[in-house]
């Protein structure tokens, strides 16, 4: 990250670009699919650092989605594509009708470059067709992109119907969550609840993606940097509290979430609380996940196509019609754990804190998150600490830490919180 982003290798603070798109570890892959079968299940991740890909198939074989980041779509909403836009950390299965190519196939996956699969069906003759799309040409700088990527305000080293701004129907992008990937299993959308206790009212959180000058240049989170701590979140909140403190001097939750955890960006939630996060892009382009959970997309600003100028800064939603329930949003939002926030654009998402731990979510952007675009829920933190004692059976806390800080390494002279000073 050091030498490849913070120091300028493509221009500071700009992420190294990749040597190639690669698919099961291979440049280009044979997949062997057995006897050939009408339907066929596929299944891609986005593994890379950084990069969105665009899948497609041979001549744009249609794919119904089944499922996003896990979970299931409602089978009776099924829309066909042609192309995938998957960005870092998603997943996305589709269902492929092989009787509309009737033999072997190839995949595509793009983004200046492209990776090929060959799906080979038994007894089908490997006749394996080259790609007969443009490829792009050499070009002295990855962010060329007049040449690179854009030409004419448009993508030129890919279909048109692989193109979501030439064509948004074929392509699944962020245009289909409100038809097009309902769940399977509905859940009704997260309103918010303006009640006096944790359970009865909702927790509105804005996430700001950032980048600021000095110490925080380059990708941080709320302007702050999510720091490598001498001891992880998930352990600080298993840590029990001192009995033997003065009046006044015991450790607690009190002292502000940064004291007590070691680092920024941590929030603590109540089990069964609901979650609003507005999330907005002040810099660049960031793909927000979150372990632990799903959330409900309520709303998604589109992406501006490459012809159109972005503002200074991301507009912002009112935060009164947020609190009133003012805004027009589905009723069975679509659901996922990692999405994709454009450029100086904005997304609304709602989850429930209903898994109690310490909960990492991170810009998918390798190089973003190690430079700290990074913060942690954590869940039901007074139940965690009451499993925090130093020793015993079923004493989480105690255990980790006698096998993780084995011969004191972070300073830290024992597993208990000391008293105030």
């Amino acid at each position: 990250v050091d030498d490849q982003y913070k120091s300028g290798a493509c221009g500071k603070g700009l992420e190294y670009p990749p040597s190639a798109v690669i698919l099961n570890e291979k440049l280009s892959s044979e997949i062997t699919a057995g006897s050939f079968t009408k339907k066929m299940r596929l299944r891609f991740v986005n593994m890379s650092a950084f990069a969105t890909v665009i899948i497609y198939l041979t001549g744009g074989l249609r794919m119904a989605v089944i499922e996003i980041d896990g979970v299931a779509v409602n089978i009776n909403t099924l829309r066909y594509a042609r192309a995938i836009e998957l960005n870092a950390g998603q997943r996305i299965s589709v269902l492929v009708d092989t009787a509309d190519a009737g033999d072997n196939f190839n995949i595509y996956a793009t983004i200046a470059f492209r990776a090929v699969g060959y799906v080979k069906f038994d007894g089908k003759p490997n006749n394996r067709a080259l790609d007969t799309f443009p490829r792009t040409a050499n070009t002295a700088s990855f962010y060329d992109t007049s040449y690179l990527w854009i030409q004419d305000g448009h993508f030129a080293n890919i279909p048109e119907w692989a193109d979501k701004f030439r064509s948004n129907a074929t392509v699944v992008s962020d245009n289909w969550y409100y038809d097009s990937l309902k769940p399977a299993t509905p859940i009704p959308r997260i309103n918010f609840k303006n009640g006096t206790t944790p359970l009865d009212q909702t927790r509105l959180i804005y996430i700001d993606l950032t980048a600021t000058a000095g110490n925080t240049e380059f990708a941080n989170m709320n302007n702050n940097i999510f720091k490598q701590q001498d001891m992880p979140v998930l352990l600080q909140a298993l840590r029990p509290a001192p009995t033997n403190c003065q009046a006044g001097k015991t450790p607690s939750i009190a002292q502000g979430t940064k004291e007590f955890y070691g680092t920024n960006n941590t929030y603590n939630l109540v089990p069964g609380e609901q979650v609003i996060l507005v999330i907005s892009s002040y810099v660049g382009a960031h793909t927000f996940h979150l372990h632990g959970h799903n959330f409900q997309i309520l709303y998604l600003q589109p992406e501006r196509s490459p012809s159109e100028t972005s503002p200074s800064a991301p507009p912002q939603p009112d935060a009164w019609k947020i609190r009133s329930n003012k805004y027009s949003m589905p009723e069975f939002p679509a659901r996922r754990d990692t999405l994709f926030v454009t450029k100086k654009t904005y997304a609304i998402v709602a989850f429930t804190a209903d898994n109690i731990g310490s909960w990492f979510f991170h810009c998918h952007n390798d190089f973003h998150a190690m430079s700290g675009m990074a913060g942690v829920f954590v869940t039901g933190q007074d139940t965690l600490s009451t499993k925090g004692g130093v020793s015993g059976n079923g004493q989480w806390g105690g255990l980790v830490y006698g096998q993780c800080f084995y011969g004191n390494p972070g300073g830290i002279s024992t597993f208990q919180r000391p008293c105030l000073t």
